[in-house]
């Protein structure tokens, strides 16, 4: 099986592809993708990632996806930054859609933690690997992205 995840931020979105299991996870390839400042309006901003989302899903030929959401006790939500988050959250989720990829797994740190069957989850990203796949030259929102499309993996 080969699963994508994504984690998006106001500038772009963080992805990765990741295939085996959740207990042997194996990285295929990641990226970001940046959004380019010359887009001033929201809807073109929104639509150029949902391209670029679609266009990445279907190249890397995945078998189902999974989306890093934020805390919902966060003590910055409410922010210009946060509002744009989500509407890219809601763009991926509609992504999926579009390619006809199930979403397996949409949710914060703890519902992530879950699907990989452990509570330390903040104790992984600062690890240098990840079950085995080794990561210590990954940003921590790479790693997230690595790891949510991990909990999509099957056991």
């Amino acid at each position: 099986m080969r699963a994508i995840g994504f984690r998006a931020e106001p500038s772009g979105v963080f992805w990765a592809v990741v295939e085996g299991t959740r207990k042997k996870p194996i990285l295929v390839e990641n990226g970001k993708i940046v959004l380019p400042t010359a887009y001033e309006s929201v809807s073109d901003q929104l639509a150029f990632i949902r391209q670029r989302v679609v266009d990445t899903i279907e190249r890397t030929s995945v078998d189902v996806g999974a989306i890093r959401f934020p805390e919902s006790n966060r003590r910055s939500s409410g922010t210009k930054g946060d509002d744009f988050r989500l509407r890219m959250e809601g763009v991926l989720m509609e992504s999926f859609a579009a390619a006809n990829i199930p979403l397996n797994v949409a949710g914060a740190i703890k519902t992530i933690g879950r699907y990989i069957g452990t509570q330390a989850v903040k104790d992984y990203l600062t690890s240098d690997d990840l079950r085995g796949l080794k990561w210590p030259r990954k940003d921590a929102k790479v790693r997230e992205s690595i790891m949510v499309a991990t909990a999509a993996l099957g056991e």
